[in-house]
């Protein structure tokens, strides 16, 4: 479910927080991204998603309905606390207080990651990842440059075991 701007505005609040802009956290609010991201994924119901900094749990609920399994890890605490309200009715979400740079093994078995990030988490996301042929890393939304190049080094050169696709820019 896609919340508009007065429904994140009163949720969060509910909770007494705002936006961080030091985790980077903006919150997804427009449908198409939100396909494109799902669809991009190429998910399959009996497999296991990571979901890095879920936020409000818009993308986490299209994956939990669409995957067997979704670990999300939020390094915010608060956002814990919300997620454990917006994700309420699903069974197959398990949400994990925790920063994912310190927690790499957070996840056991084969996996795919599929997140909305902070296009400043981008390469260390993918540097985390590289080499672990489990891993596939699908979904990111990083933000349009000026200049030739939209992209950094990492996120064009694809790492040994991960595939990586960068969606669609946001402005910053």
């Amino acid at each position: 479910m896609i919340f508009s701007p007065t429904q994140i505005k009163t949720l969060l609040s509910k909770y007494g927080v705002r936006p961080s802009k030091s985790l980077g956290q903006n919150f997804l609010i427009d449908q198409n991204i939100l396909e494109k991201i799902i669809e991009a994924s190429s998910i399959k119901k009996t497999e296991t998603i990571l979901e890095v900094g879920p936020g409000l749990g818009t993308l986490t609920q299209e994956l939990a309905k669409n995957a067997s399994r979704v670990i999300a890890v939020e390094k915010d605490s608060t956002m814990c606390e919300i997620l454990k309200e917006t994700l309420a009715n699903y069974k197959n979400i398990e949400v994990i207080n925790a920063n994912i740079l310190q927690t790499p093994g957070v996840c056991k078995e084969n996996y795919k990651v599929v997140a909305n990030i902070p296009y400043y988490l981008t390469s260390p996301l993918i540097r985390l990842f590289r080499g672990r042929n489990s891993a596939r890393i699908y979904g990111f939304n990083g933000p349009k440059r000026s200049g030739p190049k939209n992209y950094g080094k990492t996120s064009r050169n694809e790492p040994s075991g991960c595939v990586c696709a960068i969606l669609c820019g946001c402005q910053n």
